[in-house]
């Protein structure tokens, strides 16, 4: 992973950490901030694959027997493993924390749009994506 793609990473860790703090003191900020970035990581990688595959016109994802299923369980243990050694683990947010809270205002705003655009385009291109896969021909 390049050192822009950890730093995003860890700014959108930061954020959402922040935000379920703010919102409960129960302690499992972390945990939740966790979580939620790595899966909308998994989401975003089936939404490329998924657009990968109609661009090809081919069902990439049937290389895994077929089953979405599997194909989302690799994809998702691919993701949370190195997230949980990244973020939880080894702290790697904590380098930049200081940076991040000296941000200004619309620095942050810019921060937050980047990361509401990346959800968007996840969520609801991995939808689109795995509707469109299902009548494509395997690979």
């Amino acid at each position: 992973m390049g050192f822009r793609a950890i730093k995003f990473l860890s700014f959108a860790f930061c954020q959402f950490r922040a935000l379920f703090k703010a919102m409960s003191a129960d302690g499992f900020d972390e945990f939740k901030a966790f979580v939620v970035v790595s899966a909308l990581q998994v989401w975003l990688l089936i939404a490329v694959v998924g657009f990968l595959s109609i661009g090809f016109d081919r069902n990439l994802i049937a290389i895994f027997g077929g089953s979405g299923l599997l194909f989302a369980s690799v994809v998702g243990t691919g993701v949370f493993v190195p997230n949980y050694f990244l973020l939880v683990r080894r702290k790697s947010w904590m380098q930049f924390e200081a940076e991040f809270e000296a941000y200004s205002i619309s620095k942050r705003a810019l921060g937050w749009l980047a990361m509401l655009a990346v959800m968007v385009f996840a969520i609801g291109g991995g939808f689109v994506a795995a509707v469109s896969v299902r009548g494509l021909p395997r690979w």
